[in-house]
């Protein structure tokens, strides 16, 4: 979830001068990803932050492409595993993507969340070994590649961003989904520390795989929940492009996202002391407008010609 390049953005905005943004619109930018998508689908969240800066409240479609449980894997293959559709057929990722740009041609943006649960589904209950975890982020820069293929095939489609995550809390998420799925959640035993280095090296790769690609842009948002809510105290800001991703990644990797950026949670008689602090993997809608305007900032606030901040 690359744009090395400074002038890149200033590059791209005039790809984005032909549709206007006003009170209604088609949509621009399509929603592609996992549950962090899906969760940004249901509560309007993309919309709202754009109507923030002044654009229209239609801007996003997800409806078809932001499917919960899903991984990069997952949407980069024409054949194999497919999903479930709003419409109770099941489909496989790319036919989802093409579905919903054949539904709205007004779409020339992609925006990717993607790669968490090619992670998670790894590491969760144990630690990888080496040579484990570099096949799989051998496939995890495949797998990209060949989405991004796909994408930049269609003539609509000028340009990707893809979205990175933020830290996740590994002790919330050991605490509740732990409880629900008894043995799953222990990683091994590995430090927060370490699980949070599997997401940056997985990040490294989608800058890598980025900056290689014209119309391929990059937001990193590791740190960026922690530098917001303060917590840890002084934590650095992640480098974005003007930076040239320095710090990468920004934040403190040995501590975990603030639970701030979660909703409480009871699912049924877990946890068993009362509600946690948040399922440590899933942040709340607040947490996710804030990484989202940091993509406005970066990237759509030129391309959809929104205001230079958000009203109020």
């Amino acid at each position: 979830m690359t744009m090395h390049r400074c002038g890149l953005t200033l590059f791209y905005s005039g790809l984005f001068l032909s549709v206007a943004i006003g009170a209604h619109a088609e949509p621009r930018v399509l929603l592609v990803g996992d549950s962090w998508a899906q969760g940004i689908e249901v509560a309007n969240a993309f919309n709202e932050v754009v109507e923030e800066y002044g654009g229209a409240l239609d801007t996003v479609f997800g409806a078809l492409t932001a499917i919960g449980g899903t991984t990069l894997h997952h949407w980069a293959s024409a054949e194999g595993k497919t999903h479930k559709n709003p419409v109770g057929g099941t489909e496989s990722g790319l036919n989802a993507i093409k579905a919903a740009l054949a539904q709205h041609a007004s779409i020339d943006v992609a925006h990717l969340i993607l790669g968490g649960n090619d992670i998670l589904g790894f590491i969760a209950k144990e630690k990888p070994t080496d040579a484990a975890w570099t096949e799989r982020k051998e496939r995890i820069r495949a797998d990209l590649n060949l989405l991004l293929d796909h994408l930049f095939a269609q003539p609509q489609i000028k340009a990707v961003v893809i979205e990175d995550y933020s830290y996740l809390n590994r002790d919330s998420a050991e605490e509740l989904l732990g409880c629900l799925e008894p043995g799953k959640w222990s990683f091994g035993g590995m430090t927060q520390a370490e699980v949070s280095q599997y997401f940056v090296e997985a990040g490294k790769i989608k800058l890598d795989v980025a900056r290689a690609r014209k119309g391929c842009l990059y937001l990193q948002n590791f740190g960026r929940l922690q530098h917001h809510f303060g917590v840890p105290e002084k934590a650095p800001a992640p480098g974005g492009p003007a930076e040239n991703y320095t710090p990468f990644p920004g934040g403190d990797i040995n501590a975990p996202c603030p639970d701030a950026a979660f909703d409480p949670a009871q699912l049924g008689p877990c946890p068993k002391d009362g509600p946690s602090a948040g399922d440590g993997v899933h942040i709340n809608e607040a947490a996710h407008k804030v990484l989202l305007r940091s993509a406005v900032d970066a990237f759509y606030r030129d391309w959809l010609k929104l205001a230079a901040t958000p009203a109020g």
